[in-house]
């Protein structure tokens, strides 16, 4: 009995790993954009995982992808550095295919247009990671933000979580911000194009272009694509400090994300990048760094591409 147990409980366990691996493909539309880009009908999914977002190197990561009864599926990664990297571990399910960044790119023209010269896009809450701060503490915030770019015309790009509470979004307009946000990120039915889920890379290099300096706390992915714009990046570590984050949904004496946050910072500090903590800066060897982050050599041609993903029809959106 206990045998029969443990097979019947096997197939539920494939499916919620296929479930929450799948999920992350439609995470800023970036399913979406690689579909378009190999002209694939829009009721297929990826079968396999789509990375998320940007790591250092060396990060732990476990690249799981969903099981299947015959190994893993695909891992595919933004860059050759995290292929070679996981290739020294012996996973060989990981494919680098360039951040679907560069294929929005192919279909959306960057038109320069500077309004503003301040783009500041602070670190955020999540559903998990809540904002434990009051309205006062908020507002500390905004001026620790204005005390770093001075008068200057300046628009806050906020995660739509931060944009949807009013005390935030009202803290900052507090100091002279032009308050904005990009679009959900992701939903919970996560095929939803609710929010502008699948317009979220184009309204971010739209807003980026319109903005000459970049400002963030830490290392993130929209940090790498300031870098591509050619944008100036500079890089306030210490802002972090103002930001306290609970843990899954609740109110915490620990945030977790801190750690993470001064590893960043100390992998900052031995890169080109150093020249951009506590300062604004760009030089062309930044390009160089970018690449291992969002692999541009790594993106293929629409029918290269369209060989190596591997395509699932007859997604329930459809039916």
């Amino acid at each position: 009995m206990k045998f029969q147990t443990k097979i019947l409980n096997v197939p539920r366990r494939l499916y919620e790993l296929n479930r929450i691996y799948k999920k992350e493909q439609f995470s800023y539309g970036h399913r979406e954009i690689l579909l378009k880009y190999i002209n694939a009908d829009e009721s297929q999914i990826i079968n396999g995982r789509l990375q998320h977002g940007v790591w250092p190197s060396h990060w732990e990561e476990s690249y799981l992808t969903n099981l299947s009864w015959s190994g893993f599926a695909p891992y595919y990664v933004f860059s050759k550095v995290r292929e070679k990297e996981a290739y020294t571990r012996n996973l060989k399910h990981v494919i680098s295919i360039g951040a679907p960044w560069y294929y929005m790119k192919v279909n959306e023209p960057a038109v320069r247009k500077k309004v503003r010269k301040f783009l500041i896009m602070p670190d955020h809450s999540t559903v998990n990671f809540i904002d434990e701060s009051n309205f006062e503490q908020k507002i500390k915030r905004a001026k620790e933000f204005r005390k770093i770019i001075g008068e200057d015309s300046a628009t806050i790009c906020l995660y739509f979580n931060d944009f949807l509470d009013t005390q935030t979004r009202e803290a900052f307009e507090s100091q002279g911000f032009e308050v904005t946000c990009v679009g959900v990120g992701g939903n919970s039915t996560y095929w939803s194009t609710a929010g502008g889920r699948i317009n979220f890379l184009p309204n971010l290099m739209k807003l980026m272009l319109e903005h000459e300096f970049f400002l963030t706390e830490t290392l993130n992915t929209s940090l790498m694509y300031a870098i591509d714009l050619k944008l100036k990046v500079g890089i306030f570590p210490s802002l972090k400090k103002n930001l306290k984050l609970g843990v899954n949904g609740r109110v915490s004496s620990k945030d977790l994300t801190l750690e993470d946050h001064r590893r960043c910072i100390a992998y900052l500090e031995k890169t080109d990048l150093k020249l951009s903590i506590n300062n604004f800066y760009f030089t062309s060897n930044y390009d160089e760094f970018v690449e291992e982050f969002l692999g541009i050599s790594s993106v293929l041609q629409p029918d290269e591409l369209k060989s190596i993903l591997k395509l699932k029809s007859h997604f329930p959106y459809k039916n």
